[in-house]
């Protein structure tokens, strides 16, 4: 009978979820529009210096507010390779995105949950049960139709790949470190190591950006931390699982996006490749739903 009267609730919560889902992939395609305008003009390296400075300048007041105990971490070690590791996703997306078209990059993007239950399997003895293995085979068989490796391969598409990779380390660094740490420690430390970190190769390929470029630059800053506040709202309302189908929808406004602002037409191989990594994470994700109903402990969670 409880569980009769939770289910209007939970499917209302969905709902609610679902609209933030929609927006977040609405705001992901804004964003890799604008790193594509600004890239342009602007190295990826600079746009990415830029993105973790005005970050730090957004963080720092909450950290203020939070007091010296959000500075305090019990793992430094491991939250220095997690702190360093999101400057260089940060790095290596943004390049992809300059460089890649963006339902390209979109789909070899799509590819970090497979690399997060393969993490997960080897450094939190989650298993990998037939069902996972099978379908992240298939999966990153998609990811290599999307990027055709041969000597004709983009190799910024290598550096998209890198990005998932780093991307779900990072996830299983986070699901660690929040046994410990506060979230405003991982976010701070996250932003101050992008900014440090990606000082340097800014540095050695300096751009003074004009007040258009500037603009540009805030913005990217703007969007990307409404997107991360979209992405939390959405999967703290809702079920990770009635959630996939909408972050797919990121393919969809990547695609249009790219389509109608930069006359970039996917091929078949690209719509192949997508179609695979998309039914792979969708057929783990739907599974693990279904064993969490049954009581059986799921697989680590691959969401932001």
């Amino acid at each position: 009978m409880a569980a009769a009267l939770e289910r209007p609730e939970q499917a209302r919560d969905n709902l609610r979820g679902a609209v933030w889902i929609l927006a977040a992939a609405v705001l992901n395609t804004v964003l890799m529009a604008l790193v594509k305008v600004t890239g342009e003009t602007v190295p990826p390296t600079v746009i990415a210096f830029f993105r973790g400075l005005f970050g730090l300048a957004v963080v720092l007041p909450f950290m203020w507010r939070v007091g010296l105990g959000g500075f305090k971490t019990h793992r430094p070690i491991l939250q220095l390779v997690r702190a360093v590791s999101s400057g260089m996703i940060l790095l290596a997306a943004f390049y992809a995105f300059v460089h890649l078209p963006l339902a390209q990059v979109t789909s070899i993007l799509f590819s970090r949950p497979l690399f997060v239950l393969v993490l997960a399997a080897l450094f939190l003895s989650e298993r990998l049960r037939w069902y996972r293995t099978t379908a992240t085979l298939v999966g990153f068989v998609g990811v290599l139709i999307v990027m055709r490796p041969g000597p004709g391969m983009e190799p910024a598409a290598l550096i998209a790949l890198a990005a998932a990779g780093l991307a779900a380390v990072n996830i299983v660094l986070v699901r660690i470190l929040t046994r410990t740490d506060r979230t405003e420690t991982l976010v701070f430390y996250a932003v101050l190591a992008q900014t440090i970190v990606l000082a340097i190769p800014a540095a050695l390929n300096w751009h003074t950006p004009d007040l258009r470029e500037l603009a540009l630059l805030a913005a990217i800053a703007v969007v990307a931390t409404l997107l991360q506040t979209c992405v939390v709202r959405g999967y703290r309302l809702a079920e990770a699982s009635s959630m996939a189908p909408f972050e797919y929808t990121r393919l969809l406004f990547s695609t249009t996006a790219g389509l109608l602002l930069f006359a970039e037409y996917p091929d078949i191989w690209t719509g192949a490749g997508a179609l695979l990594l998309i039914g792979s994470t969708f057929y783990i994700t739907r599974r693990e739903h279904r064993l969490a109903k049954a009581g059986k402990p799921p697989a680590v969670s691959t969401n932001p």
